[in-house]
C-alpha cells in the first residue's frame, strides 16, 4: 500500500520539476530552446532567470511501477489453465494531483505534474519510478494508463521500435502469451493490442471503506504509491475482483484451430455457448477490452476508477 514518512527540511523558496530523460536521439525539435533553459536552469541560482516560488514547503509524492506476480511468472485460471505473458507493453505516467472530488476540488494545491510517461515490459520489469509530484492538502493521485508518445521514456524492455510501432498504431497495450491446459497440455497463444486509454484516481482499499490513492499531505513529509499492473486481469470474467479468471472462453476464440487466438476471431465469438453468471459484454473481444482500465492499481489495494480518455 501507499506509504508515508516525514522528510522534513524548509526553504523559503520551491522549484519542483520532475522531468523525463530526452535523450537526442529520439526527439530533436526544439533543440535551440531546450539550449536556452538549459542554460536558465544551470544560471537559475546565479542570474535569478527562475523567479521564486515563496509557497510552503510541499509534500512529495513519489509514483512507482512494478508487476503482479503473475504478470511476470505465469498464473493459473480457475479452469485449468497455466498462462504466461512473453510480452505486456504499456505506458505508465501523466501523474498529476487533484482534489478528490475532481479539478474544480480546491482541497488540493498542487504543485507540479509529470507530463510524460514511461514504457515498460511488465513481464522483465522489477520495480521502477514513474513520477515525482509535489502538492499539500487533500490530494488524490491520479495517473494514465495510456500507449506512448513523443515525451515517453524507455524503461526496462521497452524498446524504440515499440515506441514507433505504438505511436503509428494508437496502441495502448502490446500483450503476447501462450496458455496450456493442464489436463491434456493443449498450447494456446495470443499476441494482441489494444488501443483504449484512460485516467485512473480514487483506488480503493482492500475493505472497500477508502482510498488508497488520496492523501492529507503536509508539508515535508514524503508519500510512495506503488502501482501494479496485472494482466491477470485481462482475463477475468467481469468488473468484479471476486468473478474469477477464466481462458477457456478465450481458447474458443480459436475458431479456426491453428493454435492461436487472433483479435478478429474474439471479435466474432458471442457468449451464447457459455454459462456464465458474469458476463456483462456481448462478445469475448469487448470483454477483454473492457478489462483494460483494471489492470493497474495501488499495491494492496482494491480497483480503482477509471474515465476514458483520448492519447492525449
Amino acid at each position: 500500500m501507499a506509504q508515508k514518512q516525514s522528510t522534513a527540511g524548509s526553504s523559503d523558496t520551491w522549484r519542483v520539476v520532475d522531468s523525463p530523460p530526452r535523450p537526442p536521439s529520439r526527439d530533436v525539435r526544439g533543440e535551440a530552446l531546450g539550449d536556452l533553459l538549459r542554460g536558465c536552469l544551470v544560471a537559475a541560482s546565479l542570474s535569478g532567470c527562475l523567479p521564486a516560488d515563496s509557497r510552503p514547503e510541499p509534500a512529495r509524492v513519489f509514483v512507482t511501477a512494478e508487476p503482479s506476480e503473475g504478470t511476470r511468472n505465469g498464473f493459473t485460471t480457475a479452469d485449468g489453465w497455466f498462462v504466461r505473458f512473453e510480452r505486456f507493453v504499456t505506458a505508465v505516467g501523466d501523474v498529476d494531483l487533484d482534489g478528490p472530488a475532481g479539478r474544480d476540488d480546491t482541497s488540493c494545491n498542487s504543485y507540479s505534474e509529470a507530463n510524460y510517461e514511461r514504457l515498460f515490459d511488465f513481464t522483465v520489469l522489477e520495480r521502477s519510478k514513474v513520477a515525482v509530484v509535489y502538492g499539500l492538502g487533500e490530494c488524490s493521485v491520479e495517473w494514465r494508463a495510456r500507449g506512448p508518445s513523443s515525451d515517453t521514456v524507455l524503461g526496462a524492455g521497452a524498446t524504440d521500435a515499440d515506441v514507433q510501432a505504438m505511436v503509428a498504431e494508437g496502441t495502448t497495450l502490446v500483450v503476447q502469451g501462450v496458455g496450456v491446459r493442464q489436463l491434456d497440455g493443449l498450447r494456446k497463444s495470443f499476441s494482441w493490442v489494444l488501443d483504449d486509454s484512460y485516467d485512473i484516481d480514487k483506488c480503493a482499499t482492500a475493505t472497500g471503506d477508502g482510498y488508497t490513492s488520496v492523501f492529507e499531505l503536509e508539508g515535508g513529509e514524503s508519500v510512495t504509491v506503488p502501482i501494479v499492473v496485472s494482466g491477470e486481469e485481462l482475463f477475468r470474467l467481469a468488473p468484479e475482483d471476486g468473478a474469477p479468471i477464466l481462458f477457456d472462453p478465450f481458447a474458443s476464440g480459436d475458431l479456426n484451430d491453428d493454435g492461436a487466438i487472433e483479435l478478429e476471431e474474439l471479435k466474432r465469438l458471442t457468449w451464447t455457448s457459455f454459462d456464465y453468471q458474469y458476463l456483462y459484454k456481448p462478445s469475448v473481444f469487448e470483454q477483454l477490452k473492457g478489462a483494460l482500465p483494471r489492470i493497474s492499481r495501488v499495491a494492496g489495494g482494491g480497483p480503482c476508477e477509471y474515465e476514458l480518455r483520448d492519447r492525449r
